[in-house]
């Protein structure tokens, strides 16, 4: 029998699928559900439990079924969202008691990806594009990460914790419609994958 917690879990990752396949953006969601961008943001991401209530706002705002998103019997959940590596790394985490995602793999992940040098993430120039593109792909993933905050990172790179707020709330839809964004992300994500599985 499956935990609560694997259901959630896959239902979040299944809706997100959904909502990319139907190329709509969070923020589009969000707002015909009624349900505040950041909670969806949390609610998609499986920080927070999705309630029947908003279950079905957001299946009638995705125009989806719940077979879309709901596990089939013979699918063991953790095994159908490979592509969720933070998640398996988060349910490991939890296995063992350590926590395997750190900011140094992030900063590593995305500076290859960004093709920065790790330095460059601590400098304190703003102004530089890519450089903030940067920035936001870390806030992106340790938001996604159980054991590190915003607050982790942006005492990290000097910044204010508002400023990294409001950097990764700007960027969020743009990682998943700007063509050479999502390219970036993906890239970086497979990167902290191969190093979350190097450490295991």
């Amino acid at each position: 029998m499956r935990s609560k917690g694997a259901i959630n879990n896959y239902v979040a990752y299944r809706i997100r699928e959904v909502r990319n396949a139907r190329k709509l953006s969070s923020q589009e969601v969000a707002r015909k559900t009624g349900i505040a961008p950041g909670s969806y943001s949390c609610l998609e991401n499986g920080w927070y439990n999705i309630n029947l209530d908003n279950l079905f706002k957001i299946l009638q705002a995705l125009e989806a079924d719940v077979q879309d998103v709901w596990p089939k019997t013979e699918e063991p959940a953790c095994e159908t969202i490979d592509e969720s590596y933070l998640l398996r790394a988060a349910q490991c985490a939890r296995r063992f008691g350590v926590a395997t995602v750190e900011l140094d793999d992030i900063y590593e992940s995305v500076c290859r990806a960004f093709e920065l040098g790790k330095d460059m993430l601590h400098s304190r120039s703003r102004g530089w594009k890519r450089l903030r593109e940067a920035r936001a792909a870390c806030a992106m993933l340790v938001k996604e990460a159980p054991n590190l905050s915003l607050t982790s990172l942006s005492r990290s790179l000097g910044c204010s914790l508002s400023s990294m707020s409001h950097l990764a709330r700007r960027y969020e839809p743009r990682f998943e419609e700007e063509g050479e964004l999502v390219v970036r992300m993906r890239q970086a994500r497979r990167e902290l994958q191969s190093r979350l599985e190097a450490a295991s």
